[in-house]
């Protein structure tokens, strides 16, 4: 399996993470765990297909060729066919909304892997036409970034972006732990306001935000890590068993189990430098 990421051009660099692509992929009959990450992507299927899997009853259904996968809220599973070729779109956590029709909600996609042309409407149809016609995953993503800057050029910014433009990075650079109540005082709003933003532009409430980057930010930990007690102190738990608690809500397993265990999938998102952690960013 390879794994690598692209950086957008620099006029969507404030909406988009990065592009990624994951080819040579080995097919697997266990599934491959998924975890959350605070983030929504579009992803393009190239070639192959694969499976969304439900850990927790092992039901089965197939990914769409081009998929809107929601904000999560708990972890699934990916069983891969032979050859795939995957390009996916990682937004910045707050930044997919900007691109969706008027009136539809993020939480609204959460934990659902969905017709890309369902979700963006009729504007994604003509680049849906143009994907499948992809070869080869630099191309895709040129006709990806042009898309997105035609959609920026008809969409002006929401009348709240400044407020989710200030509070998604405070949360991000406490690694999950913010002072939310000084982040509110900050904002000049209350906190019913700030759930409302976040259940329409992220997808959950700040609170849960914070619980899925510290989460990440634990998840990366583990992997150099010496013991639980080290990555617990390390990402401010107020002990190991809440560490635990936490891990497993995320993950459906203990962070013992998923040291022994963890899937190629979960291996390439370790890495060092990935913008997969989104605790990263810096504004």
């Amino acid at each position: 399996m390879r794994y690598h990421e692209i950086s957008p051009e620099p006029r969507l660099a404030a909406y988009i993470n990065c592009f990624w692509v994951l080819d040579e992929v080995t097919a697997n009959a266990a599934p491959d765990p998924v975890f959350p990450d605070g983030s929504l992507e579009l992803l393009v299927y190239l070639r192959g297909a694969s499976e969304r899997v439900t850990l927790a009853d092992g039901v089965s259904a197939g990914n769409p060729r081009l998929e809107i996968a929601g904000q999560m809220t708990r972890p699934y599973g990916i069983r891969w066919a032979p050859g795939v070729c995957l390009v996916g779109v990682r937004f910045f956590p707050h930044t997919f909304a900007h691109f969706l029709p008027p009136g539809l909600p993020v939480h609204e996609l959460n934990d659902l892997a969905l017709e890309a042309e369902a979700v963006l409407g009729a504007s994604f149809r003509a680049v849906a036409h143009q994907l499948a016609d992809c070869a080869h995953p630099a191309e895709a993503v040129a006709r990806l970034q042009a898309y997105f800057l035609t959609r920026l050029r008809h969409r002006p910014p929401p009348t709240t972006a400044p407020y989710l433009d200030f509070a998604v990075p405070y949360i991000l650079a406490g690694q999950g732990h913010a002072d939310l109540d000084a982040l509110l005082r900050k904002l000049g709003i209350g906190g019913r306001h700030l759930e409302r933003l976040f259940g329409q532009a992220v997808g959950v409430s700040p609170k849960h935000f914070c619980r899925i980057i510290r989460f990440q930010q634990a998840f990366r930990w583990l992997a150099r890590a010496d013991s639980l007690t080290a990555v617990a102190t390390a990402c401010g738990y107020y002990d190991q068993a809440h560490f635990i608690r936490d891990f497993r809500h995320f993950t459906g397993t203990t962070p013992s189990a998923f040291r022994r265990g963890a899937g190629s999938i979960s291996a390439a998102f370790l890495v060092e430098s990935s913008s997969s952690y989104l605790y990263n960013f810096r504004e």
